[in-house]
């Protein structure tokens, strides 16, 4: 699966088909600071992602 990652800036391909939140494991990531995307649709943690998959990864800004 290639995965692009906002924040880093950089994408790579990876071997992994499971769960948002293990993707997440695996790269170290809080899914409470960070969209995943798959085309034009917000994943939530448990949703399933596929080798075949593009995955895109942006941060969550917030603020007052």
């Amino acid at each position: 699966m290639r995965v692009f990652i906002e924040k880093k800036g950089f994408e790579e391909e990876l071997q992994f088909s499971g769960s948002v939140s293990g993707l997440l494991g695996l790269l170290g990531l809080d899914s409470s600071e960070v969209l995943v995307v798959r085309g034009s649709e917000v994943l939530l943690d448990s949703d399933e992602i596929v080798q075949e998959d593009k995955i895109r990864i942006f941060s969550v800004i917030s603020g007052g």
